[in-house]
């Protein structure tokens, strides 16, 4: 598409930016709710899902994905406060994913903090890979496997 028929469908770079931003962001917070809601799920289960639908998404439009991870902060205000929020309320919800497994003696104790910190750091890099050679459905998988069997509790 040309710069010109781009620019008679979209008013302003502003208005593709928040428009690629926002409609990631809610495409998170969706799959968020939804996991955290299925009452059918074990925290375990909603960890490795949360993970999956993460790479699910990120992987479901690369191109989008890096302007998503890139580019946000030059959102303008009042859109920028409304992303950051967004973004900090979806890792507060896997925060207590993580702390709700731990209390359930699923995971060992670990620094909160630095685990959601290392989790969505690799996820949020994939963008960032020349390329991949696993599908997305089996990089989901791996990278959950990779993050649970790492906080597993080891019983002796």
């Amino acid at each position: 598409m040309e710069a010109a028929s781009l620019y008679s469908h979209v008013q302003a770079k502003e208005e593709l930016l928040q428009a690629i931003c926002f409609t990631m962001a809610e495409q998170f917070m969706k799959s968020m709710s939804e996991t955290i809601n299925d009452e059918n799920l074990t925290s375990m289960d909603k960890i490795k899902l949360v993970i999956e639908r993460h790479v699910d998404i990120i992987t479901a439009n690369i191109s989008a994905s890096a302007v998503f991870w890139n580019d946000w902060k030059f959102l303008s205000e009042p859109a920028r406060s409304k992303f950051v929020s967004m973004q900090r309320e979806y890792e507060q919800e896997f925060r207590k994913l993580l702390e709700q497994a731990i209390s359930e003696g699923y995971l060992c104790s670990v620094n909160i903090s630095f685990a959601v910190m290392a989790i969505f750091s690799s996820l949020n890099g994939i963008h960032k890979w020349p390329s991949y050679t696993m599908e997305p459905k089996a990089l989901g998988e791996a990278f959950s496997d990779m993050f649970l069997k790492g906080m597993l509790i080891h019983k002796s």
